[in-house]
């Protein structure tokens, strides 16, 4: 509830805030349980429908009491702590819900629960005459009480708190889920669409999200122990590895993705634990690529080079994704083939290279797209946009409109067809028909721009609309053949989920045919999906390729190295106090910039200690919007550089914002091209390194003194200062 409180506030501000009703939440519980009763029923038991109709019965005091703390995080709570003032029953109301079984006295099995949900005065108490301390953190209070207090002798000490769990049976956690597909807490969506902040996709009608019970309740378990997993302790843990081996074989997407995001979880913490084998066994039982890169580590790790080798032979002759098969191929033929590096590294040292001003570094596809625009070439920054905008436009009125357009609720980013891959399988003559229209290019593309200029602005969960989204489709619709375009089109249908992501970055005309660029600066590594994305663009009939950039340094290339001390660490909620830079070019401090900011808030005693600078002396500078368009001048084609530079940047970024305005300028870490350029240093810090090069830092924590300090170590960075080095610290 904090976020929408805040949101609240916000809005109130602006003069806008929407006055929600005393009961909204009781009626949009309600309203999320009448949608899963009405599309759901199939997937719910008897049982279940019976502690429904036993909620719907309920007085208002008690059904209020109920969500109050259904939408709170966690399951246990201690109601003689709980004040609701639309609550006038609160005792009447609790013992309602405990007779017809919606909350529950929690019992032995809980204990671990119910410490880890005690504040810690009362782990105190509870201990009272034993050798707890109240100087110790709370976790190491917890694990004293249940080392040395019985649950019985607990439950005396913790008697007048009236501990109770929520939803102990799970019936409406298992209703949130089968509404939202995912566990998060509460009604929330249906709070912030009341508000006015999130919208709910109209859709014409809506479809379970599962078949059967089965395969619902499957996934309800894989994602349930998640969530006990990240709130609970020791005990959930135990629980969740014991029951690895008894976990069901899914067939559902859905379902196995959950699995394998709770295997990899699970795998983790046993690993962490130094259980190796549990964890192993964890890995083992996901198919997910992550999950086979962690198994076979530790089966290499431990020796097992043949059951690493089986392990990967298993996923690459019966894999669930082209992802999972490409990563066990690949890694079959780098470890045990007579290949030494693997595809991805292959196809990276192979690429075609692009060497580019440096000025680029910081937006590397920007570059490359102005590089072969100032060739007279068309040229377009895509990514995946490209491809979802085509295809959501394509596709419009059967993903959005009339019977074929379905959700599994009003709050879920993409149709049912899509999430549950039926999409083809359901309308594919119309499909067919609609990309024959690609054969004739002039018509595709005013098929195009009639759908979005029909539909412009309106949300969907297929693309984000942009005023030049039609641009690079006209372009590519122009040079492409119809079954190039066609084909990746037909791919998404079939599997929407694998193919909407992994494009290429960049679209080129070149001679009237469309090449597609995968671009990658030094350091970057080729993602499998990538690599996939560029084969699956070949088979179509495009030309689709890794660019490798290389960066050269310009001498005329200008470098403002930036220093700002400000009111604590937070650039959200901090401000700045000084700023100083100075302009770098050909090596040399060419011009310098220094002035302190008026936070317009007090500064903390402790900054003023660091840094010498104290409210009088900022009391009569200019507050950031009286010295903003000197700093952009200022900064005017230059690469920004600072030591951390993303401390700097992203404050100076956050006081823009303040003013309505972007800030976005390539950056460069000194800190960060120190430790490339001079490995070896125990610290990195500015006064370290200054130290260790004989630099200047007379005034240590003052802008402009600091921001000299980083000059210097960019010429060490840029070779155009001798390292003499007085230290290694």
């Amino acid at each position: 509830m904090t976020r929408i409180a805040n949101l609240r506030r916000s809005e109130s501000s602006q003069n806008t805030r929407r006055q929600l009703p005393t009961f909204y939440y009781v009626d949009n519980f309600l309203e999320m349980v009448n949608f899963v009763t009405t599309h759901y029923a199939h997937l719910l038991s008897q049982d279940e429908a019976d502690e429904i109709a036993c909620f719907r019965a309920l007085s208002q005091s008690a059904q209020c009491l109920f969500v109050r703390l259904f939408n709170r995080k966690g399951r246990v709570f201690e109601t003689h702590r709980l004040s609701y003032p639309e609550i006038d029953a609160m005792a009447l109301a609790r013992a309602d819900l405990l007779r017809c079984g919606l909350l529950a006295e929690p019992s032995i099995d809980d204990y671990e629960r119910v410490l880890l949900s005690t504040r810690k005065a009362d782990l105190v108490a509870a201990a009272v005459g034993s050798s707890i301390r109240a100087s110790w953190n709370r976790q190491k209070c917890i694990d004293y009480v249940r080392r040395t207090v019985s649950w019985s002798a607990f439950l005396v000490t913790s008697a007048e708190r009236k501990i109770v769990i929520v939803d102990p049976t799970e019936t409406f956690a298992f209703i949130r889920y089968l509404f939202l597909g995912s566990l998060r807490n509460g009604t929330s969506a249906l709070t912030l669409r009341d508000l006015g902040i999130v919208r709910a996709q109209q859709y014409q009608g809506y479809e379970a999200r599962f078949a059967s019970r089965d395969e619902a309740r499957q996934a309800f378990y894989f994602a349930q122990t998640r969530q006990r997993l990240k709130e609970g302790g020791q005990q959930d843990v135990e629980q969740a590895l014991a029951a690895v081996q008894d976990w069901p074989t899914p067939d559902h997407d859905v379902v196995c993705q959950t699995r394998d995001k709770l295997a990899l979880m699970l795998g983790r913490i046993a690993e962490a634990q130094d259980r190796i084998a549990l964890a192993l066994r964890c890995y083992c039982r996901g198919e997910s690529v992550a999950c086979l890169k962690s198994a076979v580590r530790l089966f290499v790790q431990s020796g097992d080079r043949d059951g690493a080798k089986a392990h990967l032979m298993l996923h690459a002759d019966t894999p669930r994704s082209d992802d999972t098969q490409a990563y066990a191929a690949d890694t079959l033929n780098a470890r045990f083939g007579d290949a030494k590096r693997s595809v991805k590294v292959i196809a990276l040292a192979n690429a075609e290279t692009l060497t580019l001003d440096e000025y680029g570094r910081g937006a590397p596809e920007r570059a490359v797209v102005q590089h072969y625009q100032a060739s007279g070439l068309d040229a377009f920054r895509t990514e995946n946009h490209l491809w979802n905008t085509l295809f959501g436009l394509t596709f419009w009125d059967l993903l959005f409109e009339g019977g074929q357009a379905t959700g599994h609720s009003p709050f879920d980013r993409l149709p049912a067809g899509l999430s549950d891959r039926t999409f083809y399988a359901k309308a594919a003559q119309v499909i067919e028909q609609r990309l024959e229209i690609f054969s004739r290019p002039d018509a595709a593309a005013a098929f195009v721009r009639a759908a979005a200029t029909q539909h412009y602005g309106v949300a969907n969960g297929v693309f984000r609309w942009r005023t030049d989204m039609l641009e690079p489709i006209e372009a590519l619709l122009a040079s492409s053949n119809a079954a190039g375009v066609g084909g990746i089109l037909r791919r998404m249908c079939l599997d929407y989920g694998r193919n909407h992501s992994g494009y290429p970055d960049v679209l080129l005309i070149e001679r009237g045919r469309a090449r597609f660029f995968e671009i990658k600066s030094p350091g970057d590594q080729v993602r499998r999906r990538q690599l996939l994305q560029i084969d699956n663009l070949r088979h179509a009939g495009f030309d689709a390729d890794i660019l490798r950039l290389e960066w050269e340094t310009n001498p005329q290339q200008p470098y403002v190295v930036v220093d700002l001390e400000t009111t604590g660490g937070r650039a959200a909620s901090h401000r700045i106090t000084e700023i100083g830079a100075v302009k770098m070019m050909n090596g040399e401090i060419v011009e310098q910039f220094s002035t302190f900011v008026n936070p317009m808030r007090p500064i903390p005693s402790q900054i003023t200690r660091l840094t010498g600078i104290s409210n009088a002396m900022v009391a009569n500078a200019p507050v950031f919007a009286d010295v903003a368009e000197e700093i952009r001048a200022f900064l005017d084609g230059a690469i920004f550089v600072a030591h951390n530079v993303n401390f700097d940047y992203g404050f100076l970024s956050h006081e823009f914002a303040r003013l309505g305005q972007r800030f976005r300028i390539p950056k460069m870490c000194t800190c960060a091209s120190m430790r490339k350029r001079f490995p070896g240093h125990a610290s990195y810090s500015l006064k370290s390194l200054c130290r260790a090069y004989d630099i200047d830092l007379g005034q240590h924590h003052r802008a402009l003194c600091d921001a000299t300090a980083a000059a210097h170590l960019l010429q060490l960075v840029q070779g155009r200062r001798s390292p003499h080095v007085t230290a290694i610290t």
